[in-house]
């Protein structure tokens, strides 16, 4: 059986690059923010930690996708349609 984080790449990797965009997108803006947060500025921080930051954005990004996606799908199919 296959870990959840390899579910979560495998289900990630094929798809478009706009949506991965929009992931990239969204996890530097709360990387920036997390900088924001602890009082530190960009230029203050080294490349290498900032990828690693972003990086650690996507992956809860994909995570929290593949959570909510799941949840969605369950109220959609067992919720009466008014």
């Amino acid at each position: 059986m296959e870990t959840n984080k390899a579910k979560i790449e495998k289900y990630f990797e094929n798809k478009s690059t706009e949506l991965k965009q929009k992931i990239r997108d969204e996890a530097v803006k709360r990387a920036k923010q997390t900088l924001r947060r602890t009082g530190r500025r960009i230029d203050e921080i080294t490349l290498s930690t900032y990828e690693e930051m972003i990086a650690a954005e996507e992956k809860e990004i994909k995570k929290q996708a593949m959570k909510w996606g799941f949840v969605s799908v369950i109220f959609g199919g067992f919720l009466p349609w008014w």
